[in-house]
């Protein structure tokens, strides 16, 4: 399932599709890097018709899982030699783009030859010069922080936790309402990473860019104990907001405009030269996730959803504890907290300007409200469009008054606005 849906899929031309789990990337990690050898040495052969190509990203088997979370298609014209050259240029143009952006903005694996967020962390109280793409992202994720309003930067050790459980076999056993080990291990983790006072970011030298990242004997003492890595900073939920950012950037300054790009998380971005298709918010019905809102994305637009239930049973990073009123869904759109509010059942924010950042985190602070009519308030003061879905609201769609006309209900799947 995708949040951008092209109107003009009859031509639509798939190369590979992909919606691989994560522990599913890692059981058959070789060969997938065999297979996708394979498939790219014979991608450039044969006949090639005019239209949009998914353009994969090429095998690298140093880092076998960089492209497994971000999908490119991308519109091509001319005869089939230049399509085929074309596709190969995108690609291998995309390919590197990508695999800096997992590079650089990675907090757990330092690399030689390189240097990331994970250099901050492994070198706590030393000058360490990022390089400008990753310094830029680091400022804004620390402005973000500053603000306190459902993003830290510093809660690296509490979404390593989280994530952990997440992705288990079965996470319900270990889950903090039937774990009271778990519970005081995250309670812990929480209140430790939210204590601003815990850390120290300075920036030494802007032109420079160099930093200095500090943490206290209380922070590291948690992250030995745990056995959490050394991840006190990490992007976490923002993490493919900026790599998105960053990539779409990169295809734009090569001259690339005409495609567009989503990840499994529930991003899109549309390029500069391309605006047919459609965003869409997902709700539930019986169950079943459907198209309950859709918009036009609009060129060099960026859209974010954020939703709490699966999309098919057994999605992994999805379940959910208890029962009837007293239910909580998990996923992996975690508060800076480590708590499941579960005021909204979905929701979306569109930018029309393309920054992909501001409409994540703007989601976030939506999906940290206690309440619905506290997501309501927050999402009516928005000069962005903005839908929600209400648990227990049978097939309706709030939308905000910057939304009205641009975000509309799906009436296909029997979806009305809340006021209609």
């Amino acid at each position: 399932m995708s949040i951008f849906q092209r109107k003009d899929k009859d031509q639509d031309i798939e190369l590979n599709t992909k919606n691989i789990a994560l522990r599913t990337v890692l059981f058959v990690l070789a060969l997938a890097v065999a297979v996708g050898a394979f498939a790219y040495g014979v991608a450039g052969m044969g006949h090639k018709d005019a239209g949009i190509y998914e353009v994969e990203a090429e095998p690298d088997e140093s880092l076998p899982l960089y492209g497994g979370e971000m999908t490119l298609k991308y519109r091509f014209r001319g005869s089939s030699n230049e399509i085929r050259a074309q596709l190969n240029e995108v690609r291998s143009v995309y390919s590197a783009a990508l695999k800096r952006a997992y590079i650089y903005f990675d907090a757990r694996t330092a690399r030689e030859g390189w240097t990331n967020l994970a250099s901050l962390n492994e070198a706590p109280g030393q000058d360490v010069r990022l390089e400008p793409e990753v310094f830029a992202a680091l400022l804004d994720a620390y402005e973000l922080t500053k603000r306190q309003e459902g993003y830290n930067l510093f809660a690296g050790a509490l979404y390593s936790a989280w994530l952990e459980l997440l992705y288990l076999e079965e996470p319900e056993t270990m889950d903090p309402l039937n774990d009271a080990q778990t519970r005081a291990r995250l309670e812990r983790v929480a209140a430790v990473v939210n204590d601003p006072g815990q850390f120290n970011l300075e920036i030494v030298d802007k032109d420079r860019c160099v930093v200095r990242f500090s943490y206290s004997d209380a922070v590291r003492d948690l992250l030995a104990e745990y056995e959490l890595g050394q991840t006190a900073l990490d992007l976490n939920v923002l993490r493919d907001a900026f790599e998105l950012r960053y990539i779409a950037a990169t295809l734009e300054e090569r001259g690339w405009h005409e495609g567009y790009l989503t990840t499994h998380t529930g991003l899109a971005l549309a390029l500069s030269g391309y605006g047919e298709g459609e965003y869409c918010l997902y709700g539930r019905v019986e169950n079943d996730a459907v198209s309950a809102l859709k918009a036009d994305s609009g060129a060099g637009s960026a859209f974010s959803q954020v939703r709490v239930f699966p999309y098919y049973e057994g999605e992994y990073g999805f379940y959910s504890v208890g029962e009837g009123a007293a239910e909580v869904r998990r996923h992996p759109y975690l508060t800076t907290t480590g708590a499941y509010p579960g005021a909204l059942e979905s929701s979306c924010v569109l930018a029309p300007d393309g920054d992909v950042v501001a409409a994540r985190w703007e989601n976030l602070r939506l999906n940290a409200c206690a309440t619905a009519t506290e997501a309501e308030t927050l999402a009516r003061a928005s000069a962005r469009p903005i839908a929600w879905i209400v648990p227990g609201e049978e097939k309706t769609v709030h939308v905000n008054a910057a939304g009205e006309g641009i975000l509309k209900p799906d009436a296909d799947y029997g979806f009305r606005a809340a006021n209609g």
